[in-house]
């Protein structure tokens, strides 16, 4: 039997590294989506659109934020 590991980010930012910028999280937003509609895999569109859930959620809290 596996273990699913899908519960893990895809996404981390280091304290160390400056926080990218809501219009960076954006743009890495919309290329992933874009990679994941080109994507035939259905598992690596799966993993794509997980990815690119959460730098809109980074972008939602950056604009949140300020």
């Amino acid at each position: 039997m596996s273990v699913d590991d899908d519960k893990r980010k895809a996404v981390s930012f280091s304290a160390r590294e400056p926080q990218p910028s809501e219009a960076d999280c954006y743009a890495n937003y919309r290329q992933l989506m874009q990679r994941a509609d080109d994507a035939r895999d259905i598992e690596r569109k799966a993993r794509l659109l997980s990815e690119a859930g959460e730098w809109l959620q980074h972008a939602e809290q950056q604009r949140s934020s300020s």
